[in-house]
């Protein structure tokens, strides 16, 4: 038996992953699941996007490009930073990648080593361990507090150690949907100046799904630190580009510059026509607007229906498209165990709260960027389930 390296042995397999394969396994065995598993848009990419990635393979644009990504889209990328976010960045500190998971694991592989430690705020999506484990560093898990796991730099500030190399964060936030206010991103910009050794890497991935008035801050926009942030974003959420792998990462040059060399040794550039179609994309601002208040709709009547049920609570997110929502079932106090019974009992399949953290409380996460139907038929069903198991 080869010995494989160990900081991946160690990786556990993606909660996520377990769960959706779960219900794609039952639905191909022809029973009827409702699945709010995986964390992707329900529409079609936008027409106009589309098109112009059948444009540019007709042209011939199917090349290898530039590395770090095609001038145009890079330049369209910085000008979306200043004018979106309030971030000040040139084309030579943008990256274009192949998706926002390698744009988030090229950060932490070039600022880490083996030994560092890096702060994961829980509950946090399932794969930023696993990066960090990958890299030989130690992932630091922090526990923000119920019911609305909101920023709080009190926690970040007890975990501080002289091994601390990073800060990984997630705003608008999978799987709670919190959003960072304005004093929290204040106070997190005095933590990073008190801590000058820390890189921030900010994963901004759902920024532009945001409700109820709230605002997506991004720590780079703040130039007193703005040297130590990496931000990172990408298509799939915003644009419903999910299988396109089309993301990018923000940093200022001299770590954008060795970030690059590693690239160029692992991926080369990305897929070139698409990289044509995040240009078209980037100018999609009411394709965007359309989605996300579809999602709030389908928000604001899922979380309703969700606490209108005996034993079920769910805070309103004000970010992202996920209810994290809480069981009281007596019976059940494990959330992979709630899942599995949810799954069987109802053809209901989420994701279990322990895949995003360590707690004993049975939480699951349902994507609710599903049709009205599918999100009004699982609260029936959990109704009627749960009424069933209030009456043993």
């Amino acid at each position: 038996m080869i010995e494989i390296n160990k900081n991946i042995a160690g990786i556990l397999p993606s909660g996520t992953m377990v769960f959706s394969a779960k219900a794609k396994a039952l639905k191909e065995s022809g029973k009827r699941i409702l699945d709010f598993t995986a964390g992707e848009p329900d529409f079609d990419t936008p027409l106009s996007v589309c098109e112009e990635a059948v444009r540019s393979i007709r042209d011939g644009f199917t090349r290898y490009t530039s590395g770090s990504g095609i001038v145009q889209l890079r330049t369209s990328i910085c000008e979306k930073l200043r004018r979106d976010n309030g971030i000040e960045v040139s084309e030579d500190g943008v990256i274009v990648t192949p998706g926002g998971k390698d744009a988030l694991w090229l950060s932490l592989y070039t600022v880490l080593n083996v030994g560092d430690e890096v702060i994961i705020p829980d509950p946090s999506w399932v794969s930023y361990d696993a990066m960090v484990r990958s890299c030989g560093a130690i992932p630091v898990h922090v526990m923000f507090s119920a019911p609305d796991f909101t920023f709080d730099v009190a926690v970040l500030e007890r975990a501080v150690t002289s091994k601390t190399k990073a800060l990984v964060i997630n705003f608008p936030n999978n799987p709670t949907g919190a959003v960072m206010g304005r004093t929290q991103v204040e106070e997190l910009v005095l933590f990073m100046k008190r801590h000058r050794n820390i890189v921030l890497v900010s994963d901004e991935i759902y920024e532009k799904l945001v409700y109820d008035g709230a605002v997506n801050y991004s720590p780079a926009a703040f130039s007193e630190i703005a040297d130590r942030v990496i931000t990172v974003n990408g298509f799939s959420k915003s644009c419903a580009m999910t299988g396109w792998r089309l993301g990018y990462l923000a940093c200022n040059t001299d770590i954008a510059k060795y970030i690059y060399r590693i690239f160029q040794h692992t991926i080369t550039c990305t897929n070139s026509f698409v990289q044509r179609a995040g240009v078209e994309a980037l100018a999609c601002i009411s394709e965007t607007e359309k989605m996300r208040l579809s999602y709030q709709r389908r928000r604001d009547m899922f979380i309703t229906g969700l606490n209108s049920v005996h034993g079920v609570s769910a805070n309103l997110p004000h970010g992202a498209f996920y209810a994290w929502v809480k069981f009281n079932i007596p019976t059940i106090t494990s959330s992979a165990d709630l899942c599995n019974f949810l799954l069987e009992q109802a053809g209901i399949a989420g994701v279990p709260g322990s895949a995003f953290c360590k707690t004993d409380e049975p939480y699951v996460r349902f994507c609710f960027a599903a049709p009205k139907r599918e999100l009004s038929e699982a609260v029936s069903k959990l109704r009627f389930l749960l009424g069933s198991c209030s009456s043993l």
